[in-house]
């Protein structure tokens, strides 16, 4: 119980600092930008030379952006504005032939233009790697109320249908030239209504430590701990099309940390990013997180977690994670049509980590190959929170103690398996401790399980499992077996239930034909 106890200690000091450290920070403070909205040269990769005893001087905690510096707008302003690392210096912004060099230059250049007619103003930034760092730790890319900053052109485009954020990479790099140690406290800085969409984002270091030495202030801004790849407080927030690589935070969320407000992730990969916790994403203060279709790679020490938060995730990947894949507490998550494979964790909760109340609904999701040195090769519940798994797909999963896929232990902690497939996790797939308790129906799991209506004991013929693909093979005993009023619409894949006609249907509700586990058979 020694090492349960101590994790337990670890996040309940979280929970009192977390990204709100900031002692209420918003979106318009914080960190100076390297903006310099009078020069449009290429990024100065001397200015690490500049870097140590003059930063302290160089740094300013306020925003340089001013309003009334804006220059008069059109009403037929076209909204857009180019930056390209490679155009001469000295360009407007209005064209690719004339575009800024700097995105800071870009995204006041497009706040000009909201400000003066409203709604939103978009930012194109042809490829290539913009360094962040100049002459302080705390320069960033700083976004702006309704201004959208789209990566991924050539250069040439006339349409933001046309660029490709994969063959033109557009990247933002906390460094301040390429070999340099110099690194920015946070890469970008969150704004209301603003977009994020196609770069790779790099390089952020949110280390007080390191920053220290440029000046003294740095130490009570606890959220320069937080959020080396992006920092936001209380905005509504939208990335989609990014890569988060390289990352790191002092204390929480290495690539991103989110405190309060609403934010989109889609389509964007997070690898080797490193944080105490939250590696790759960490969000608190009653955060609104949607993610999907994003994938979690390599990180350590809970790839993404979230504290007093509503967390909704379709369509993810988490794999080789070796801190634990996902953590929550006091939060309420659901978690649809998503693979945990490969993860790890010296303590316990290999793929999900649950505790201090709050619920987990997962639904239509793979759990394969997660391991924990301590309990629950998938799930470790903890302190009254529940965990609800419909239609999922245990397998290769295991514990050093205590159960391959999950345990659960204190204050009621509730454990609800439907329609689920248990296989291959060791002896003793779900442990229970103390006032835990667990409900099993309608599912395949290796050993039976007492209690329950539905439940079957037979292998589930998975086509490989071995290799990794975990669809059922004809005569599979989970073919339209399940209880179809528990069934998600749809599985894993996207496929919708399917009567297989040479099965005689053992399921009940409606439809009586849904399969049991992550994937539903298909007509061949």
């Amino acid at each position: 119980m020694i090492m349960p106890r101590l994790i337990i200690i670890s996040f309940a000091l979280w929970a009192v600092a977390g990204c709100s450290s900031s002692g209420g920070v918003v979106s318009d403070s914080g960190p100076d930008t390297d903006a310099d909205t009078d020069s449009d040269t290429d990024v100065d990769t001397d200015a690490d030379s500049d870097a140590g005893a003059d930063a302290g001087t160089e740094c300013a905690e306020e925003d340089p952006f001013d309003p009334a510096a804006c220059p008069a707008i059109d009403t037929g302003d076209p909204r857009i504005r180019y930056v390209d690392i490679d155009a001469p210096a000295g360009g407007d912004g209005l064209a690719w032939g004339t575009a800024f060099t700097h995105v800071q230059d870009g995204i006041d250049a497009a706040e000009c233009v909201v400000l003066a007619l409203g709604g939103t103003a978009q930012v194109w930034v042809a490829e290539g790697t913009y360094y962040i760092f100049e002459k302080c730790f705390n320069d960033t890319v700083r976004l702006r109320e309704g201004v959208e900053l789209y990566g991924g052109f050539g250069g040439d485009e006339s349409a933001l249908e046309e660029r490709d954020w994969t063959a033109h990479v557009a990247t933002l790099d906390g460094h301040g030239s390429e070999g340099s140690e110099e690194r920015v406290l946070h890469v970008v800085l969150g704004a209301d209504a603003a977009v994020l969409d196609g770069f790779a984002v790099e390089g952020g270091k949110a280390d007080v430590t390191a920053a220290n030495s440029a000046g003294l202030w740095f130490l009570i801004h606890q959220w320069n701990t937080l959020g080396g790849g992006l920092y936001s407080a209380d905005a509504s927030l939208a990335v989609r099309n990014c890569t988060f690589s390289g990352n790191s935070a002092a204390n929480w969320g290495g690539a991103i940390c989110f405190s309060g407000g609403s934010l989109w992730l889609e389509g964007c990969a997070f690898s080797g990013n490193s944080a105490v916790a939250g590696s790759s994403v960490f969000a608190d203060e009653g955060a609104s997180v949607h993610v999907s279709d994003c994938t979690f790679t390599e990180s350590g020490s809970f790839a993404v977690a979230f504290s007093f938060s509503d967390v909704e995730v379709q369509g993810c990947g988490f794999a080789g994670n070796t801190g634990g894949a996902f953590y929550a507490d006091t939060s309420d998550v659901t978690i649809s049509a998503s693979s945990f494979v490969d993860n790890s964790t010296f303590g316990s909760g290999g793929a999900i980590h649950s505790q201090f109340g709050g619920s987990i609904a997962v639904e239509s999701s793979l759990f394969a190959g997660n391991s924990a040195g301590g309990y629950g090769g998938v799930v470790w519940g903890v302190g009254a929170s529940t965990s609800i798994f419909a239609n999922c797909t245990f397998s290769g999963n295991s514990a050093d103690s205590g159960g391959g896929v999950a345990a659960a232990i204190n204050d009621g902690t509730e454990i609800f398996f439907s329609n689920s497939i248990l296989w291959d996790n060791g002896a003793d797939p779900i442990a229970l401790f103390e006032d835990a308790t667990a409900t099993v129906t309608y599912s395949d799991i290796e050993g039976g399980y007492d209690g329950g209506v539905g439940n079957i004991d037979a292998d589930p013929l998975f086509i490989d499992a071995a290799g990794g693909d975990f669809h059922l093979s004809s005569g599979s005993p989970c073919v339209d077996a399940a209880n179809g009023d528990l069934a998600p619409e749809l599985d894993i894949e996207g496929f919708s239930r399917w009567d297989d006609p040479d099965v005689t249907n053992t399921g009940v509700g409606t439809p009586d034909y849904a399969d049991m586990g992550a994937y539903e058979r298909q007509a061949e």
